[in-house]
């Protein structure tokens, strides 16, 4: 990973842009990132947050989207699964990131995700045991759907 790849990764993980960063620290933080192979912890991936000034992350927060045993490389799916989850249960990704990222334990993080939380595992489960549906869906021609809005307002 580049230190520009960082940088945004940051971005979008806090949904807020970086300032003020100091080009010595821009410069240790490409050193330590460039290896893909290198495992950090909480306090190491802190360190980091604070070279580009943000907020660091409570142990409960990097274990619960980043894991124990991800490298580097892994850290851009880690943010997607981040993300995914954000919007899910926030909307955004900077109301989601002071939230989760301050909640002091696994269940306190659980408790913010609520229904969210689920493995993807249960909920496939759960889609493949749906009932068959009873309708099919009508088609609408790309042609035609400027006119949904029309047809939908004259229905109410």
């Amino acid at each position: 990973m580049t230190g520009q790849q960082y940088q945004d990764l940051v971005e979008k993980l806090t949904g807020t842009p970086l300032k003020g960063i100091e080009l010595r620290d821009l410069q240790a933080v490409e050193t330590i990132v460039s290896d893909d192979n290198r495992k950090l912890d909480c306090a190491q991936f802190n360190e980091l947050l604070l070279l580009v000034n943000k907020d660091r992350v409570e142990p409960a927060f990097f274990e619960r989207f980043f894991g124990k045993d991800k490298r580097i490389r892994d850290w851009p799916k880690c943010l997607e699964k981040f993300q995914v989850t954000a919007m899910l249960t926030f909307g955004n990704f900077i109301f989601a990131y002071r939230v989760l990222s301050r909640a002091k334990s696994k269940e306190e993080i659980e408790e913010h995700l609520k229904d969210h939380c689920c493995d993807h595992v249960d909920g496939d489960k759960a889609l493949a045991t749906r009932p068959k549906k009873l309708l099919d869906i009508e088609t609408i021609p790309r042609t035609d759907t400027p006119l949904i809005g029309y047809l939908s307002t004259g229905i109410i």
